[in-house]
């Protein structure tokens, strides 16, 4: 089934990374599906503390991870 007629909006998640970034912009170009990403403060980004939601929880608490989440999401529009 195709997912974008049962969800509004579909994300990809990849390590920001070259290979992530590659990929990401692989799953854009197909599918149309918009890339986030947790990034690391390399070149002039936000350092979010973690690779991933999992990662940002145990280095910084359940809850931040979701406040980042949220906002990376809401960023992202």
């Amino acid at each position: 089934a195709d997912l974008s007629n049962r969800f509004f909006r579909i994300v990809s998640l990849y390590d920001y990374d070259e290979t992530g970034q590659r990929s990401a912009g692989e799953m854009k170009d197909k599918y149309e599906i918009e890339p986030i990403f947790f990034t690391n403060g390399e070149d002039g980004t936000i350092d979010y503390g973690g690779k991933d939601a999992t990662d940002i929880a145990k280095n910084r608490g359940r809850l931040t991870a979701e406040h980042v989440v949220k906002h990376i999401l809401n960023d992202s529009k």
